[in-house]
């Protein structure tokens, strides 16, 4: 799993890729509680995720209720499918991106 934190134009974008799974979910939710407590949005970026369970699940799911105004962004077919099969489609983007993932 590889973790990409960058901070631009008044937000953190929290760049998600290859798995994530039970394997590294508590590296994963380290890394996500170590971000700075201000008020500026967080985005995580799921679209190079290739794996995901119901632990890497997890640790996304408490991100998003933990991060300031953080929100999905380009979600994974791992991802989205994860995500409808626990009936929370809800939670993905609106629109799809310009290389046409969600």
């Amino acid at each position: 799993m590889s973790l990409d934190i960058a901070r631009d134009d008044g937000h953190t974008r929290v760049r998600f890729s290859d798995e994530l799974n039970i394997y590294n979910a508590a590296a994963i939710r380290d890394a996500l509680l170590a971000l700075p407590a201000d008020e500026s949005p967080c985005h995580l970026d799921l679209g190079d995720v290739i794996e995901v369970d119901c632990a890497g699940l997890q640790v996304v799911l408490a991100a998003l209720r933990s991060l300031p105004a953080s929100r999905l962004e380009r979600c994974s077919a791992a991802v989205r499918d994860c995500l409808a099969l626990c009936g929370l489609d809800a939670l993905l983007p609106a629109a799809p991106t310009s290389s046409g993932e969600q």
